[in-house]
């Protein structure tokens, strides 16, 4: 049983809020009387709780508690209540803890306790009761756990009444002039006695601790200023069983408590507890004579000194020669501890929370203990060690060392120098200052590596192998990746919460194969594809993520900032390239091929090519207008065709091109002029026309004279640098078919975009609108009077067919 906790039940009124009568509010009742060392935590409901203490009440009656039929826990302690009447809680069978302590009732008879036969809890201690005579009402609470009284006088048959009930502690306050009577004891059924001197003196207790002694296993003694004595117990030829002593709130002398000590190890006990010892050294007291017997336990926490400095080698030497197998020395001003002289059989040390440098286990000309030869435990949490290297030293030759605690220190890392002793399983290193660098100072037989708060933020890949390690934990260091599992591949426990890891890898899971639980709660997580890749790959491994779902949100972007991972989801196309290119792809196939099927049905390359000649025609809008400008433009187009298309030419083209009057066309038959060569003509009516129309088919690619006038056009076409030349393909003509010397033909017809003759009628208008659009130009009137000029004369009719070659021919046999 905790020292500590046995006294807090009674502070736990004084310290929760106070409660109205009708119990309004909540609060956790912590009832500390537990002979197990645990504390048995209750939680009543505000109904079942009233709290009425320090209200200066001097009187109750039944009529408070009429309606509270539930109540479970009444404190009414510190009031002026002088008696209770038989029937005061008659209402409230119920009641489990009743607290009447600090009052001025004088009958110890408590004939109210009839009516509560399910009490655990009873405190009537610090009364007016002179004598403890319980009364025979106390035979009827036999469920009552823990009793708590005070007297002044004690006498045989004084608790008689409560030989029939088992109880887990009696704690009974001693009050001055104490009276004892030899064995008024033996009524008590407990295995734990509580015993609260006072601040004094007090005389005749010898016969009294015997008796404690003859009865319980577990004593604690409260407040004693005094020397215990137990020499008539030891000379007793009774022999105790005393397990666990605990002593608190000593104020004794160097030498009383070194005495009690002596007297607990005679007495055979085997854990002895001590806290908030203060002692009082004189110099003659620093010779320490070694009088100790071995026993189990010493602990000693929370101790202190009158004397502000003075030389305590003697008495370092001998705390650490003592002959207990555990010894705890926590809270004290100790600065420096020996080395034993010869080997010790101490099993644990636990020297928490003093002052110890890296001196500590040194002697003159000893760097290294080697006298701990059953040593498998050393805490040494909460003192001064500054080298993580010193401090491997020496322990080095604690052989049996498997667990070692230097927490809350202020070590540091900076050599790889360290000497572990190999049986070290266990290395507890948290809240120090060290770097990566420690993990070139690990024990390489360490089973569970303790490095949380830290400055850690890395793990080196030159390190040692650590095949032995099952747990480490990295929390609150600097950590902004989970480190793989190549250096300790047998890991099963990795605890890396409060680090800055954003986006965790999830490749370090392939080298960290045993792993079974991992924690990387209260990160900053980054909700992208990666960390949803992680989690998919924690899915499929069966990881358990310790503190899953709650303490896991994202922190970036700031749209899901405190958005809980459970809640955080991204489409796998949004995640997969390869799926992403394919949906992507694979739709835009499909309408390509559509469409495609869809223009072959419907003809759409020869829209599309109509569609083009037209954005072409407007692309040379400023051409154009350049070409308006010029005042010698007589014709909108000028046609070049075969003999054999003529009718094509004439049913078909001009009416369609001059059938508004807006447009005028020049060809052969009707506007060369008599009197000029044919080549002369030809260059004549293609510099004023705007276009030159070449009307193709395999007639027109027979026709020498057509060839020329192609030339002439092409040629004004780069003089120019203008696009003139409109070729209209009346029927296929196949590259093979053009004659080599028709080169500048097959050029034209693979670099240029010529417009196809349609067979369907359905497609004739919107040819002859392509093809207005194409010539259309605003001619000025000068060119109209000189068109006029160029109409007067008639002119032969000169065939542009092969058959107006063979008449050139003739003409030129005849003159000659």
């Amino acid at each position: 049983m905790n020292i500590i906790l046995i006294l807090l039940w009674s502070t736990v009124f004084c310290d929760a809020n106070r409660l109205s009568l009708k119990g309004e509010e909540q609060f956790p009742i912590y009832l500390f009387w537990n002979s197990q060392n645990s504390v048995v935590e209750n939680t009543l409901l505000p109904n079942e709780i009233l709290d009425m203490s320090f209200q200066n009440i001097s009187n109750l009656n039944s009529t408070y508690f009429a309606e509270m039929t539930d109540l479970k826990l009444i404190n009414v302690s510190f009031n002026n209540i002088e008696e209770l009447e038989d029937g005061l809680f008659k209402t409230t069978r119920k009641l489990k803890y009743l607290d009447l302590s600090h009052n001025e009732l004088h009958n110890v008879s408590c004939e109210f306790l009839v009516c509560l036969p399910e009490l655990e809890y009873l405190d009537i201690s610090s009364n007016k009761f002179m004598a403890l005579n319980l009364g025979s009402a106390f035979k009827s609470v036999v469920n009552l756990k823990f009793l708590r009284v005070s007297a002044e006088k004690l006498q045989r048959n004084y608790l008689k009444n409560i030989a029939g009930i088992r109880l887990n502690i009696f704690f009974i306050e001693i009050m001055k002039p104490w009276s004892y009577e030899k064995n008024s004891l033996d009524w008590i059924n407990t295995n734990t006695v509580v015993i609260e001197f006072p601040n004094d003196n007090v005389n005749k207790v010898d016969a009294f601790l015997s008796d404690v002694l003859e009865i319980s296993t577990n004593i604690e003694i409260i407040g004693s200023a005094c020397c215990l004595d137990f020499s008539n117990a030891s000379s007793n030829s009774v022999s105790f069983n005393l397990t666990n002593m605990y002593l608190t709130n000593f104020q004794i002398s160097l030498v009383c408590f070194l005495k009690a000590v002596k007297m607990f190890s005679e007495l055979k006990g085997q854990k002895l507890q001590v806290y908030n010892l203060t002692v009082h050294i004189m110099n003659d007291e620093l010779i320490i004579p070694e009088v100790f017997l071995p026993f189990e336990a010493l602990s000693v926490q929370v101790a202190k000194t009158d004397v502000l400095s003075f030389t305590a080698s003697n008495l370092y030497n001998n705390i650490i020669n003592m002959k207990i197998k555990n010894m705890k020395i926590s809270e004290t001003p100790l600065f420096y501890i020996t080395c034993p002289r010869t080997d010790s059989i101490h099993e644990v040390l636990d020297f928490s929370d003093n002052f110890f440098s890296d001196e500590i286990f040194s002697s003159p000309g000893i760097t290294a203990c080697k006298t701990f030869p059953l040593l498998h435990t050393l805490i040494l949490k909460g003192n001064k060690l500054m080298h993580l290297d010193t401090l491997s030293v020496r322990t080095q030759h604690m052989k049996a060392l498997t667990e070692l605690d230097a927490s809350f220190n202020m070590l540091t890392s900076e050599s790889r120098n360290c000497y572990w002793p190999l049986s070290l399983s266990k290395l507890n290193l948290s809240f120090n200052t060290l770097d990566s660098y420690v993990f070139h100072c690990i024990p390489i037989m360490v089973q569970i590596l303790d490095l949380q708060y830290n400055q850690i933020t890395s793990i080196p890949q030159d390190m040692v192998s650590l095949n032995a390690l099952k747990e480490i934990i990295l929390s609150s260091n600097r950590l902004f990746n989970i480190p793989d599992c190549k250096n300790f591949h047998f890991v099963e426990l990795l605890f890396l919460s409060s680090n800055v890891i954003k986006t965790p890898s999830a490749d370090f899971l392939d080298s960290c194969q045993i792993l079974k639980h991992l924690d990387i709660s209260r990160n900053p997580f980054i909700c992208d594809c990666s960390l949803r890749h992680f989690l998919q790959n924690r899915d499929k491994s069966k990881l358990a993520l310790l503190g899953w779902p709650n303490l896991y949100s994202c922190s970036e972007p700031e749209a899901l900032n405190g958005t809980l991972l459970e809640d955080f989801h991204m489409f796998e196309i949004s995640c997969n390239l390869a799926l992403l290119l394919a949906a992507i792809l694979i739709p835009l196939i499909v309408i390509v091929i559509s469409i495609a099927v869809l223009c072959k049905h419907f003809d759409a390359p020869w829209y599309l090519r109509m569609m083009w000649q037209w954005t072409q025609t407007k692309q040379r809008a400023k051409t154009k207008q350049l070409l308006e400008t010029r005042r010698d433009l007589a014709y909108n187009a000028f046609v070049s065709y075969s003999q054999d298309d003529s009718s094509w030419v004439k049913e078909y083209l001009l009416p369609n091109l001059e059938e508004m009057g807006t447009l005028k066309i020049c060809y052969h038959e009707r506007n060369f002029i008599a009197g000029k060569s044919i080549i002369e003509n030809i260059i004549t009516c293609i510099e004023k026309s705007y276009k030159s129309i070449f009307v193709l088919s395999t007639n027109f690619i027979s026709s020498e004279w057509c060839h020329y006038e192609l030339y002439f056009a092409q040629h004004q076409l780069l003089s120019e640098n203008t696009e003139n030349l409109i070729l209209i393909l009346l029927e296929p003509i196949p590259h093979y078919m053009i004659p080599s010397k028709y080169y500048k033909l097959k050029d034209l017809m693979s670099r240029k975009t010529y417009m196809e003759w349609p067979k369907d009628k359905n497609k004739h208008k919107l040819f002859w609108a392509s093809l207005r659009s194409a010539i259309h130009i605003n001619l000025s009137e000068l060119a109209a009077d000189e068109l006029k000029t160029m109409q007067a004369p008639k002119v032969l009719n000169v065939m542009c067919a092969n058959t107006s070659l063979k008449k050139k021919k003739q003409n030129k046999g005849q003159m000659k």
